[in-house]
């Protein structure tokens, strides 16, 4: 048993490490997601239950059956139920069994619009899970580009940190020769514990990224979590894009697509409610027998004598059968305003959904245009820092030199490597916002 339990141990341990080895690309984050997520398993449920809409609206084509059995014990005066005869001061048990059967022939198309509409409410739920899922993926993508680009935003920090501690030697050295002054060596260290700080910084946004992405994966150690890196395969893509040919329809995307099918959806609500109007038609049958125990049989003899004798219960059932069919027109002709009420409810219904479904166009265009307008800004933006970025190195080195042999003073150089350091963020910002949008119009609109 102690075997036992140090191998499922060692298992546990075993498959702890494999997960947190493991690295995740940004496919696998977002199936993670998929997997966990409770508003995706919530609308999975609700689409379940309007596919059982269906079948039960379908089944209203069915003709309802129905078999029914009794039995009964009274005594004193007592009716008998197979003649129809009051015995007095007697006993009497009986039984009936019966199977009644109804169909609806004709209800103005009632049936046949409830199925329709059932059936509108269920693509419509399906359209609402699919745009639940974009939203997923739409959260994982940002998360993950966060987490890398905190991941980028470390390493500059450390960059410019190290930058800076290569400074502070030179100027130590400097100070013990007489060359720079106890002030020029107070700046520098000012200048190293400020960098120190964007590290830590840099660290707690990564850590928050982290805490995003897990939360969305249901990953509750999210520390553990690495993230395949392979920005340069997606920048290449990027370049290899023109922004300009982004276009969509909107009529495909599942947010609007979900309005337009509630907008069908309520116009069979209408149909429905009208169908009130028409007569309904009923076909009804039933087919049953009884038995009582007062009853007696006849029993003629040879010589045309009568004798009673008891009636058991199986010959009564069989010789008391029973049929009848029944044709219903049921006219309507006045229900107190009900039908027309619920009409002019349904064509407001109708109205609303319209109205909701041109919000959500509107919404659904505002979202698109944005991410569209991010990845062609961040796109001018990642060019235009690059050239910074390089522009600020070859002042950064060229000011390096003249503080080192006095030509310029402390707050020169300060200027420059601020600005070094703001043109290396900015790169890394501004390069994973412009992958991230672009996996965006990727994998949330599907354009590639």
């Amino acid at each position: 048993m102690l075997l036992a339990i140090n191998f499922i141990i060692c298992l546990i341990g075993f498959s702890e490490e494999l997960n947190s080895n493991r690295i995740w690309s940004l496919q696998e984050c977002i199936n993670q997601a998929y997997s966990c997520n409770v508003s995706i398993e919530k609308l999975n449920n609700e689409e379940k239950s309007a596919k059982v809409s269906i079948a039960e609206a379908k089944s209203e084509f069915i003709p309802s059956i129905s078999a029914g059995a009794n039995y009964s014990l009274s005594s004193g005066r007592v009716l008998d139920q197979t003649t129809y005869s009051f015995l007095e001061h007697s006993t009497v048990g009986s039984s009936s069994i019966s199977i009644t059967g109804t169909a609806i022939l004709f209800s103005g198309l009632e049936r046949y619009y409830r199925v329709k509409q059932a059936q509108k409410e269920y693509d419509a739920f399906v359209m609402n899970s699919l745009s639940m899922r974009k939203e997923v993926c739409k959260n994982v993508v940002l998360a993950f580009y966060n987490v890398l680009c905190a991941d980028k935003n470390i390493e500059s920090a450390h960059l410019i940190a190290n930058l800076i501690t290569e400074q502070l030697l030179i100027i130590e050295a400097q100070v013990d020769a007489g060359i720079k002054t106890e002030a020029d060596l107070l700046q520098i260290r000012s200048q190293l514990c400020s960098a120190q700080n964007d590290i830590i910084l840099a660290n707690n946004a990564k850590k928050m990224a982290l805490l995003e992405l897990g939360q969305l994966m249901n990953i509750s150690d999210y520390s553990l979590i690495r993230l395949q890196n392979d920005d340069e395969n997606d920048l290449q893509q990027v370049y290899n894009t023109d922004a300009n040919r982004y276009d969509i329809s909107f009529h495909n995307l599942p947010e609007y697509r979900t309005e337009e099918l509630r907008v069908e959806s309520a116009k069979y609500a209408v149909k429905v409610a009208k169908s009130s109007y028409y007569p309904t038609l009923l076909l009804s049958g039933s087919y049953g027998s009884n038995y009582s125990s007062a009853r007696q049989k006849v029993l003629i003899s040879e010589n045309d004598t009568y004798q009673n004798i008891k009636y058991p219960p199986f010959e009564q059932w069989a010789d008391n059968t029973n049929a009848y069919i029944t044709l219903t027109l049921q006219i309507p002709i006045f229900n107190g305003m009900r039908v027309k009420n619920n009409v002019k409810r349904a064509e407001y219904a109708v109205k609303d959904a319209y109205h909701t479904m041109y919000l959500t166009r509107n919404k659904v265009a505002k979202e698109y245009e944005q991410i569209r307008g991010d990845y062609e800004t961040a796109y001018q933006r990642f060019v235009s820092a690059t050239e910074q970025l390089k522009y600020t190195s070859e002042v950064l080195r060229q000011i390096k030199e003249q503080y080192e042999y006095g030509k310029c003073d402390f707050i020169t150089w300060n200027i420059a490597i601020v600005e070094y350091a703001k043109a290396q963020y900015e790169v890394n910002n501004t390069k994973y916002a412009l992958i991230s949008s672009r996996k965006l119009l990727q994998t949330y609109y599907n354009i590639n």
